[in-house]
């Protein structure tokens, strides 16, 4: 049994760079089979992810800021309304001040209709705060 591992010491005393070049060619084989490629995560970049992972990270990251661009485009939308409210307040209060400088006479009920609309505005305007506020909340959580 020496005499066979004598020879066999020889053997690759003699090959050594064979011998290395095997070595580092199955541990490269294993790596490149065994195993998978790995990238730092989008949503958490200290932990690392394979494709199948960056895969479903992504999609529920579009998912995540559809949703956000939803909530935007809503806000946008309540927000445009406001404004078109108060553009319509301003230009009864233009016709009001129009009316009385032309001369005419401004109705009571005219005038009531406006301030009770104007009210309405307000008090409309304060209820579509809280609601945007809550959604901003909600966003934030």
């Amino acid at each position: 049994m020496k005499d066979v591992l004598e020879k066999l010491w020889a053997a690759i005393r003699h090959n050594q760079g064979l011998v290395v070049a095997l070595i580092l060619a199955a541990a490269l084989t294993v790596y490149v089979v065994g195993c998978e490629s790995q990238t730092k995560s989008i949503i958490d970049p200290a932990k690392m992810i394979n494709r199948e992972e960056l895969k479903y990270e992504l999609e529920s990251e579009v998912q995540r800021l559809e949703a956000d661009i939803e909530k935007v485009k809503f806000m946008a939308e309540q927000r445009g309304k406001d404004l078109d409210k108060q553009d319509e307040f301003k230009a009864a209060l233009v016709n009001i001040g129009l009316t009385v400088a032309e001369g005419q006479t401004v109705t009571p009920v005219g005038l009531a209709t406006t301030l009770l609309v104007s009210l309405g505005l307000l008090v409309d305007n304060r209820r579509k705060d809280g609601v945007i506020g809550g959604l901003k909340t909600n966003s934030q959580a």
